[in-house]
């Protein structure tokens, strides 16, 4: 239930809160000193993990370490860019466009402009 409440923006609801008591239950009775979130929609909401398990308890954001193993391929395979910039970003969606733009910019935590809808049929054709 985790995914839907992140997709929802719902980080602060009281619904959010019970699950996470409720998931996370057996997790605090082993007293566990770190817990991986370990799908791309958990970051979202660690702020309430963090709350539920408590702050003996260390969060590792997975998409961050798979992100640093990439950047650590790319520079040894010489290309990671030099470039400072954040470069371009486009979006491609198959469904709808307005809804990915909401949800892209809780994940990202900023505007997202260019997400363009495309029609799978045309593009194996």
């Amino acid at each position: 239930l985790f995914v839907p409440f992140a997709e929802e923006g719902w980080l602060t609801h009281k619904a959010t809160y019970e699950v996470a008591e409720e998931y996370l239950k057996e997790l605090r009775e082993y007293e566990i000193d770190t817990l991986v979130l370990g799908c791309t929609h958990y970051p979202i909401l660690a702020d309430v993990i963090q709350e539920v398990m408590g702050n003996n308890v260390k969060l590792i954001d997975s998409g961050v370490a798979s992100a640093e193993v990439i950047k650590n391929k790319l520079q040894r395979n010489n290309l990671l860019s030099e470039s400072d910039g954040k470069g371009v970003h486009e979006f491609y969606v198959s469904d709808i466009p307005e809804k990915f733009r909401e949800e892209a910019e809780l994940f990202l935590g900023r505007p997202i402009d260019d997400v363009h809808k495309v029609d799978l049929e045309t593009l194996t054709k």
